[in-house]
C-alpha cells in the first residue's frame, strides 16, 4: 500500500513538472515570437530597421565578449560613439532620430568550425520623439480571468506615463489603442472604447475592453501597444 501511494505521489509530481515546462515552452514561444516581429535584423544598406525605441532608452544585446567592437552613429545629430564589449548595453540613445550601429568581432576563426558572428555588421535603430510607458503596477481588472469562461466587455484600466521630446505641451493623438493576449487556447483581445485618445504630458489612466477566452490551467501574458506600435508586456499573475 505504502508502495503504491509513493507511486502516486510521484506520478502528480511527475505530471506537475511536465505542466511546468510546458508553460515555460509556451513562453518562450511567443517571446520569440514577440522577438522576431519587433526586432528583425535586416541590412541596414536598405534602410530596414533592426529595432524601434524611444529616446531616452537603451538597448540590451546581451553578454558580449570583450573583444567586440561597435560603433554608433547619428549624423543628424554629429553623434560619433565607439565602444567595446557589453559597454553597448549601457548607451543611452538621448535623441530621437535614426542611428546605425556598427558591431566587428575581433576574433579568430577556427578552422572546421562554423563560426557565425551574433549580430549583423551593420544595424538600423530608430529612435522616437514620443514616449509611453505602461505603469503595470497600476493595472485593474473589472473581474477575475477565468479559464474557459468567456469575457464580454470586461474592463482593465492602467496608468501611463507620456512625454514627448520636442515639446512638453504637445499632445498626440493615439489611435485605436489595443492589447492582446498570448496564453494556450487564448483568443482574448482587447481595445478601447474610444477611437482615438488624446495624449498630454504626464500620466493619464486608459481602459480597454477585453473579449474572449483562455484555456483552463495556464497562464496569459498582456501585450499593450503603444502610440510607436511596440509592445509592453504584462504577466498574469494567476493561473486560470
Amino acid at each position: 500500500m505504502k508502495f503504491q501511494n509513493n507511486n502516486r505521489k510521484w506520478g502528480k509530481s511527475i505530471r506537475h513538472f511536465s505542466f511546468f515546462i510546458l508553460i515555460m515552452v509556451s513562453f518562450e514561444g511567443i517571446a520569440q515570437t514577440n522577438f522576431s516581429k519587433s526586432n528583425i535584423v535586416l541590412n541596414s544598406s536598405n534602410n530596414q530597421v533592426y529595432k524601434v525605441i524611444s529616446f531616452g532608452e537603451k538597448i540590451d544585446f546581451g553578454m558580449i565578449e570583450n573583444s567586440a567592437r561597435w560603433t554608433i552613429a547619428n549624423n543628424k545629430e554629429n553623434i560619433a560613439v565607439s565602444l567595446s564589449g557589453s559597454q553597448i548595453n549601457d548607451y543611452i540613445f538621448e535623441k530621437p532620430g535614426i542611428y546605425e550601429i556598427s558591431f566587428f568581432e575581433n576574433v579568430e576563426h577556427s578552422k572546421g568550425k562554423c563560426n557565425h558572428p551574433p549580430f549583423q555588421e551593420k544595424m538600423i535603430i530608430k529612435v522616437n520623439a514620443l514616449k509611453m510607458t505602461f505603469d503595470f503596477s497600476t493595472i485593474k481588472f473589472s473581474e477575475s480571468i477565468v479559464g474557459g469562461k468567456e469575457l464580454q466587455n470586461a474592463e482593465v484600466s492602467v496608468e501611463v506615463d507620456f512625454k514627448s521630446y520636442k515639446n512638453k505641451n504637445e499632445s498626440p493623438v493615439f489611435s485605436k489603442a489595443r492589447v492582446s493576449v498570448a496564453g494556450v487556447g487564448a483568443t482574448i483581445i482587447g481595445s478601447s472604447p474610444n477611437d482615438t485618445i488624446t495624449l498630454t504630458s504626464g500620466r493619464q489612466k486608459i481602459v480597454y475592453q477585453l473579449n474572449g477566452t483562455a484555456s483552463r490551467e495556464t497562464y496569459i501574458m498582456f501585450d499593450f501597444f503603444d502610440i510607436n506600435g511596440q509592445a509592453q508586456s504584462y504577466y498574469y499573475p494567476n493561473k486560470l
